[in-house]
């Protein structure tokens, strides 16, 4: 029996394993919560918003968010 893959998996699929930069996963709660804390976003539909914006580009957004959720962890540092 197969496990259905819903939309957020395959947009994980196509941003991290084939380098899909035109891809921002949607609904994930945790990027969310981290892009809204880094970059002050308040009002509802904000980051949707932003997404959209940056275009072909979106999935750079979905790294950061996890490179700064990382960094406040501890386990990476930044360059020095």
């Amino acid at each position: 029996m197969f496990a259905a893959v819903g939309p957020w998996s395959a947009s994980v699929i196509l941003l991290r394993g084939f380098g899909r930069l035109d891809v921002f996963p949607p609904g994930d709660v945790g990027v969310a919560r981290g892009l809204g804390e880094l970059l002050s976003l308040t009002a509802r539909g904000a980051l949707e918003r932003l997404v959209q914006r940056l275009g072909d580009h979106r999935g750079y957004l979905y790294f950061c968010a996890l490179g700064g959720a990382l960094l406040k962890k501890g386990l990476i540092h930044a360059a020095g």
